[in-house]
């Protein structure tokens, strides 16, 4: 099946187990490959957007692709979540920034 780069983008990604990441806001191409690389998935929810800033799933991580949504292994939420509670210390004071191997910026 084929789809059209712009039906990806805005498409949303939900876990395995079902919980809502965010939307696909842009996609990494190899040039030389001539295929996906990593999907960055975003949110909408502006609250969201400070504390997270963007997430990068591998194309390894994907489990399926729909004409209405992308479905990705249950451990890329483990890895939002850790990437979350960084950046709220971060923002809170409580420790310096470090670079974080989970984010691939």
């Amino acid at each position: 099946m084929l789809i059209k780069a712009k039906k990806l983008l805005n498409l949303p990604v939900y876990t395995k187990s079902g919980q809502l990441l965010g939307e696909v806001d842009d996609i990494e191409i190899d040039i030389d490959d001539q295929m996906i690389v990593n999907y960055r998935v975003g949110s909408r929810n502006i609250v969201k957007k400070l504390l997270v800033k963007e997430l990068v799933i591998h194309r390894s991580q994907i489990i399926s692709i729909t004409t209405d949504k992308i479905i990705v292994d249950d451990n890329v939420s483990e890895k939002r979540i850790l990437l979350a509670k960084e950046d709220e210390k971060v923002a809170k004071g409580t420790v310096s920034p470090t670079i974080n191997s989970l984010r691939e910026d």
